[in-house]
C-alpha cells in the first residue's frame, strides 16, 4: 500500500470517529430547540447565540414594551422574532442532514489540513 492511501484510510477513520450523529441531532432538535441545542452540537456557535438571542431577546422586549406602549405594539415586538424563530427552526429540522454533511466536510478538511501529503520521489 503506499502511503497516500494509507493517508486516506487514516483521515476517513478521523471523521468516522469524530463526525455528529444524524439522529442526535434531530433529538437535540426537537427537544432543546429553545437552546438552538442542535446547533451547538453541530459546532454552529454562531448561529446558536443569534437564535437564542432572537427568541429570549422577544421576550425581554415584549416585557420591556408592555410596561411602555400599548399591548398590540408590544404583541408585534413577541410576534415577529417569535415567526422569524419558528420558521428558522422548521429550516433546520429540514436542513438537518445537510449540516450534518457540512460538518464532516469541514472535519475531514481539518484533518486533510493536519496530515499533509507525502511528497512522492
Amino acid at each position: 500500500m503506499n502511503e497516500a492511501y494509507l493517508r486516506q484510510i487514516l483521515i476517513e477513520l478521523k471523521v468516522l470517529n469524530n463526525r455528529r450523529s444524524l439522529p442526535a441531532a434531530y433529538f437535540l432538535w426537537l427537544f432543546f430547540s429553545p437552546i438552538s441545542g442542535h446547533r451547538w452540537y453541530l459546532k454552529k456557535r454562531v448561529t446558536a447565540g443569534v437564535q437564542m438571542g432572537i427568541l429570549y431577546g422577544s421576550f425581554l422586549g415584549y416585557q420591556v414594551f408592555s410596561y411602555v406602549y400599548p399591548i398590540a405594539l408590544s404583541s408585534l415586538v413577541l410576534a415577529i422574532p417569535l415567526l422569524i424563530w419558528a420558521f428558522w427552526m422548521l429550516y433546520d429540522g429540514l436542513a438537518l442532514p445537510k449540516l450534518v454533511a457540512q460538518h464532516a466536510s469541514e472535519l475531514r478538511e481539518r484533518y486533510e489540513a493536519r496530515f499533509p501529503r507525502v511528497p512522492h520521489g
